[in-house]
């Protein structure tokens, strides 16, 4: 199939799941052009994956702003005349798409005919489907969603997916949590399908280690953003290790955001700077690593201020693959892949002392660490394991471009 992926700024060292469902379809045959708002990336940290499949190469990008205001001018002049050279004038005004939408469009750099127009994340849908009625793309549109466009983009704007609800043909949220969110918006059930993202479990292999109840190194993944939840995670681990002097425990958090500098400040509160390390982003090779590497996994996810949810983070996936247990907040889609005592610890969001006892409880149990790593790989392999994933869903696109062929 030729099929037409729709997404954020790309790439993007904390979406491996684009990444991970593009190169998917590549590896079974497809044909995959890739329409991006703008590169986010630079060489230095770019994931092996977008230079293996020459990923740089399939992505267009929307007209960025000009550098001067008459060059400017003159490129808001030219954007509509490139979509109506596409679209025809009669078409372009009945569906004006409006100016913001304006330059979102010039991604699209030709019309095209697609087997498939994949979308990721609701806001692409959206232009997914002004794209179709310009006749600047064709195809059935599918749509995932992946957290903040069902809850932050929702807070902001109940009604923003009215006419994708109708104009759209799949749609693709990636835990049952949200499937009955899409519901409660007003998403025809028929045209929902749950797709997890799924993670390479090949990569990511538990490793021998000596488990000690003495020398302990925890580990959290992510953007350094209010709904990742690190600021409570730094307080309890801190807590924690002044509590527990004959203990040595570490804390390594990786991962670029807006609150980096507050979350070094809260460390510096407690003197912990030499045990609590908040590390840049690095790529997928060197996280395999650094998950290895640890012990215990803690995902302090929160609903943020503006209302931004976790789905299920593909790093809690990530660590019991390589049989870590896991501390997370009962979030979102979480305990659909944390099972309580059983793969890892749940805990109500924000709350430190139940952060505290859950890694009391892992610290001085190597056995229970031991055990539920087993159980937490098991489970990942048989839920979330790339290739049958990608196999599902490769299925489901040439069904869905059969059904839209015949109407």
């Amino acid at each position: 199939m030729k099929i037409a992926a729709i997404v954020t700024p790309f790439p993007a060292l904390s979406e491996t799941f684009i990444l991970n469902r593009i190169t998917g379809l590549i590896d079974r045959g497809h044909s995959v052009d890739i329409y991006a708002s703008q590169p986010r990336e630079t060489d230095e940290y770019v994931h092996q994956t977008v230079l293996d499949y020459n990923l740089h190469d399939k992505t267009s990008y929307e007209t960025k702003p000009a550098s001067t205001p008459l060059l400017e001018i003159y490129r808001r002049l030219q954007a509509p005349l490139s979509i109506i050279k596409y679209s025809g004038v009669f078409r372009f005004l009945k569906n004006y798409p409006g100016k913001k939408k304006i330059r979102n469009l010039t991604r699209f750099k030709e019309g095209k005919k697609y087997d498939l127009i994949h979308a990721f994340f609701g806001m692409n849908g959206n232009l997914a489907v002004q794209a179709r009625k310009l006749g600047i793309l064709d195809g059935p549109i599918a749509i995932s969603f992946h957290g903040i466009d069902l809850s932050s983009e929702i807070k902001e704007n109940p009604s923003i997916y009215g006419e994708l609800f109708q104009k759209g043909d799949l749609f693709l949220p990636v835990c049952e949590y949200y499937k009955k969110r899409l519901i409660r918006l007003g998403c025809p059930v028929e045209k929902i399908l749950v797709h997890p993202s799924a993670i390479d479990v090949k990569q990511f292999v538990p490793t021998d280690k000596n488990r000690s109840s003495t020398k302990v190194s925890i580990i959290s993944i992510g953007r350094l953003v209010e709904k990742k939840g690190f600021i409570y995670s730094i307080e309890a681990v801190a807590e924690y290790i002044n509590e527990n002097p004959d203990k040595e425990i570490t804390y390594t958090i990786i991962g670029e955001g807006s609150l980096k500098n507050e979350l070094l400040n809260k460390v510096r509160a407690y003197n912990l700077i030499s045990k609590i390390k908040i590390k840049a982003s690095v790529n997928q090779e060197k996280i395999v690593s650094e998950v290895q590497a640890s012990d215990i996994l803690i995902c302090p996810s929160v609903v943020a201020e503006n209302g931004d949810e976790d789905t299920v983070p593909n790093v809690l996936k990530e660590a019991m693959a390589c049989e870590l247990p896991v501390i997370a907040s009962r979030h979102g889609g979480i305990p659909e892949l944390v099972q309580h005592k059983e793969n890892g610890l749940l805990i109500p969001e924000k709350n430190i002392k139940a952060m505290k006892e859950a890694l009391d409880q892992l610290v001085n149990s190597p056995s229970q660490r031991a055990e539920m790593g087993e159980k937490g790989r098991k489970f990942v392999e048989n839920n979330y394991e790339i290739e049958s994933r990608n196999d599902i869903i490769s299925r489901e696109y040439i069904k869905l471009a059969q059904k839209y062929s015949e109407r």
